[in-house]
């Protein structure tokens, strides 16, 4: 039987693939095929080390810290400040004219386990620091070393030391000027005069007249004064200019508080009066605007070194429109802050 010729057009003479420019050779092919094997055997192989070392970074045990570490935290802190507050205080003192400044921080002392302490419940031992001034100005480092037990129950063992420590170039101050980098100069009397008018309003216990020294213009803001101040003297310090209307002006304030109605019912007059003391001091940075100008006024302060950073009305408080446009949300203090310190009077 004759066999049947195939038609042009049958699948088995179909063209699927031709040559084409661009197209992959079998060596490409080959040698792509070989990156990848050796990428994907590269992953699977370090995959489970680096599975590993994660592993081993979290189980890692934390390393002890420094023997000399601050630790703010201190359990013995109690014990420790009570004993050097005794020891500045008693009838002999430890320091003519001591006073407590700053408890800086405390360190653990490695402490060797001994077979003579069986029995005994585990202690630990540390050493607590704190900053202590005498009444000629000297600093000193004042060490107590204290056993503190696991329930946080502390002994002290010894001190309090005392260490000298360096005392301050007295030049120093005097060379770097109230705003280190900047020029400083005498402000101009309208200025000297805004910062007046802000320190009476400022010391009035007023809100209103604070706020009306001010000048602010938005009714939602108002101002707290001070309150309970007897009277106040100003000293109109440096200034420094941050533009043609803009200056920085240093304040100082000599304050002498209003004795309330129980202290001055129990006032009585000493056999012999004390000399009179002169009031304490608080300084100021005080931002006034309208320098160039004949009407200055000061339109923000804080603390003293934050002048060339303040800005205008920063110190507002929110008004409450219920009571009083110009009275602050904020209740005002109505009390005398008193003056206490650790250790004999210096």
């Amino acid at each position: 039987m004759p066999r049947r010729r195939v038609p042009a057009s049958s699948w088995l003479t179909d063209t699927e693939e031709r040559p084409r420019p661009g197209a992959l050779s079998g060596a490409r092919i080959r040698r792509r095929a070989r990156v990848f094997r050796v990428y994907l055997w590269a992953a699977a192989g370090l995959c489970p080390l680096l599975l590993l070392a994660l592993l081993a970074v979290l189980t890692a045990p934390t390393a002890p810290a420094a023997s000399g570490q601050s630790d703010a935290a201190s359990p013995g802190r109690a014990a420790a400040t009570e004993r050097v507050l005794d020891w500045l205080a008693g009838p002999d003192p430890g320091l003519p004219g001591g006073r407590l400044l700053l408890f800086t921080g405390a360190h653990p002392v490695d402490t060797p386990t001994t077979d003579d302490t069986a029995g005994d419940p585990p202690v630990t031992v540390e050493v607590d620091t704190f900053v202590v001034v005498d009444d000629r100005g000297n600093t000193f480092t004042a060490e107590v070393q204290l056993a503190v037990d696991g329930n946080g129950r502390a002994a002290v063992l010894s001190g309090p030391s005392l260490t000298p420590l360096p005392q301050p170039d007295p030049d120093l101050a005097r060379n770097a000027g109230p705003w280190p980098g900047r020029a400083s100069g005498q402000p101009t009397a309208p200025v000297t005069v805004a910062v007046r008018a802000w320190a009476a309003a400022f010391t009035s216990g007023d809100p209103a007249t604070l706020r009306l020294a001010v000048a602010d213009p938005d009714p939602a803001r108002g101002y707290l004064p001070l309150t309970g101040v007897g009277s106040a003297r100003t000293t109109v310090g440096s200034a420094t200019v941050l533009d043609p209307a803009t200056v920085v002006v240093r304040a100082e304030l000599a304050v002498t508080w209003a004795p309330t109605a129980e202290a001055a019912s129990a006032v009585s007059t000493p056999a012999n009066p004390t000399p009179a003391v002169s009031p304490p001091v608080i300084g100021f940075d005080v931002l006034v605007t309208g320098a160039d100008g004949a009407a200055p006024r000061v339109v923000a302060w804080g603390g003293p070194g934050t002048g060339p950073a303040l800005t205008a009305f920063q110190n507002a408080a929110p008004t409450d429109p219920v009571s009083a446009a110009a009275t602050p949300v904020t209740v005002l203090p109505s009390f005398v802050p008193g003056t206490t310190s650790h250790g004999p009077p210096g």
